[in-house]
């Protein structure tokens, strides 16, 4: 997974988006036209694994989006009282 970080000017928010990278849908079309009928065997592991690897660059990107968005309220153009 790669990542996109967006902060229009101006603008309090800040999204951080997530993407899908090419080659793990390479690898799960390489793996249905290889395996044909035995991809039931395969398919339950190769999704458990890539599920547990997005859900870790998902905690990543959710932390990253978390202390953007806190910094984001904070003005370094404006003294603190």
């Amino acid at each position: 997974m790669r990542g996109v970080i967006r902060h229009e000017v101006g603008e309090p928010s800040v999204v951080v988006q997530g993407l899908l990278n090419w080659f793990v849908v390479a690898l799960v079309v390489v793996l249905v036209v290889g395996l044909r009928r035995n991809i039931v065997v395969v398919l339950p592991a190769l999704a458990l694994g890539l599920g547990i690897l997005y859900f870790i660059q998902g905690v990543r990107f959710w932390r990253v989006a978390s202390q953007l968005s806190a910094g984001a309220h904070h003005d370094p153009q404006r003294p603190q009282p």
